[in-house]
């Protein structure tokens, strides 16, 4: 396991409060530091546009020097072992802390605990949003980096992915087609319970339809 620990110092560049950020790994599994780590601060004001990039430095640390950290909501992403990790850094807020894994636990480690689905009937079509709950028991503790994979209904159109680890905070995510109805979604399930929110529509002008897919995990 890995932690990024952030911290912050503050000072005013023409009367502008400028935020400076400073991240450092841990790694209790690699006893060392890891360099040259890509690390990006990502505006939520307008969608997610990157509006700054880094990387660790020799001591594992990093430095973001923006205007709207503290101020506006505002996401750090660290890749690692070609893993996105993301930590939410709402306004107000001047620290971030990202654990991040080693990313070799396997498909065997995953379950799903539950799978919820709630529909909508929204005029000639039926909004359909899916969540599943799935824990990660992987021991000695670590990420899933593969693709949690999913499918829709014959006729579905894919709205929206959103997933969260055990932080509990959603992040949009993208999505990859394996297939005809058949998707992934390169999202870390980290250590303990992780969620997977999917929203998509169907066809409902009979008022009929057909939802959920065959569940590809146990």
């Amino acid at each position: 396991m890995m932690t990024l620990d952030v911290s912050s110092l503050c000072r005013a560049t023409g009367g502008r409060a400028v935020l400076a950020r400073w991240g450092e790994y841990l790694a209790e599994t690699l006893r060392q530091v890891p360099p040259g780590v890509d690390v990006v601060l990502i505006s939520l004001q307008s969608g997610m546009d990157a509006v700054a990039n880094t990387q660790t430095d020799a001591q594992g640390r990093y430095r973001f020097e923006q205007p709207e950290i503290g101020t506006a909501p505002m996401l750090v992403r660290v890749i690692y072992q070609k893993t996105n990790y993301h930590q939410n850094v709402p306004p107000g807020r001047t620290t971030a802390d990202i654990e991040i894994f080693e990313a070799t636990a396997t498909r065997k480690d995953l379950q799903v605990a539950s799978r919820l689905l709630i529909v909508q009937p929204n005029g000639p079509i039926l909004l359909v949003g899916e969540e599943y709950t799935v824990h990660n028991h992987s021991n000695p503790p670590a990420t899933f980096a593969k693709e949690f994979e999913f499918r829709i209904p014959e006729g579905a159109e894919l709205s929206q992915v959103a997933a969260w680890g055990p932080a509990g905070m959603p992040v949009v995510q993208g999505t990859t087609t394996k297939g005809k109805n058949h998707f992934g979604v390169p999202f870390p399930l980290r250590p303990g319970e992780n969620g997977i929110r999917i929203s998509y529509q169907l066809p409902y002008a009979s008022n009929q339809a057909t939802v959920g897919a065959p569940a590809l995990y146990p």
